[in-house]
């Protein structure tokens, strides 16, 4: 059965975290022998967000000091390596795309009916102008290939009880193989008992914190409890952020891998 979420006012509204990120265990914190799996952990918090497949519309705001945009979106998903995202508003990006296929990424330009795959160079460069990458667009399970994990019990204490939902909370940090194709340093997340990604930073090559993607609201659809409202915060660009709000999700549709093509891509969005 279909799953829906269409997010309104009505609807639990919880407040968003206010956790320190230096984290220490919990006095009660699971022993070792309890521990999950860190990468087994980590690909149920990929999957957790995604379903088998996945339909959503959303808003996006990107904030900068002087300005600030809303644009809507459409996206579809299927398994962890195919995505598409395409922009209904306003006018001006309307009908602009972006087709994920593993590692690889099209881009589609509405305004002058034209289609670039986007080479490996450009990908940690800024998605549409928001805070997020090309490269944050087309990660789907390459942490899983790319990275080492780590998984330790974090100390819910300056954690927003509702978000927490009385949950044990771990920390993974993810370190990047000798030799992987990223940009970062080091990630480090931290994530429910029940996989909801509550906060996720990201480090560059010299450990400094460089970019944050921090949960503002957790809401159900069915049996599936997800972040519906997340926060992208550039640390080095005071005033920069980017939010995306799920206001339409459907889990485990029926979508056909022809969704996925480059001809898709070129289509114009008709709901």
């Amino acid at each position: 059965m279909v799953k829906k979420l269409r997010v309104t006012r009505k609807r639990r509204h919880w407040q968003r975290v206010v956790c320190c990120f230096a984290l220490t265990p919990l006095a009660a914190a699971p022993v070792a022998k309890d521990m999950p799996d860190a990468r087994e952990f980590m690909a149920a918090v990929i999957d957790e967000s995604r379903g088998q497949t996945s339909y959503a519309e959303l808003t996006m705001v990107v904030t900068r000091p002087d300005w600030t945009r809303t644009s809507k979106l459409v996206a579809w998903t299927k398994g962890r390596d195919k995505s598409l995202v395409r922009f209904t508003a306003p006018p001006r990006e309307a009908g602009n795309a972006f087709l994920t296929l593993d590692d690889r990424i099209w881009t589609w330009s509405a305004r002058i009916g034209r289609r670039i795959r986007l080479p490996t160079s450009l990908m940690s460069q800024s998605w549409a102008g928001s805070d997020l990458s090309y490269s944050d667009l087309a990660r789907s399970d390459d942490r899983l290939d790319h990275y080492r994990f780590e998984l330790s019990p974090a100390d819910a204490s300056g954690i927003d009880v509702a978000l927490s939902s009385d949950q044990r909370i771990y920390r993974i940090d993810a370190t990047p193989l000798d030799n992987a194709p990223v940009v970062w340093g080091k990630e480090a997340l931290i994530v429910r008992a029940d996989h909801v990604l509550l906060r996720q930073v990201f480090f560059d090559q010299s450990m400094q914190p460089v970019k944050r993607i921090e949960t503002m609201r957790v809401d159900e659809v069915g049996s599936r409890v997800f972040a519906s409202d997340t926060l992208v915060e550039d640390l080095e660009e005071p005033g920069h952020t980017t939010r995306l709000v799920f206001d339409v999700i459907e889990f485990d549709t029926d979508i056909s891998d022809e969704m996925f093509t480059t001809f898709e891509l070129a289509k114009q969005f008709v709901r």
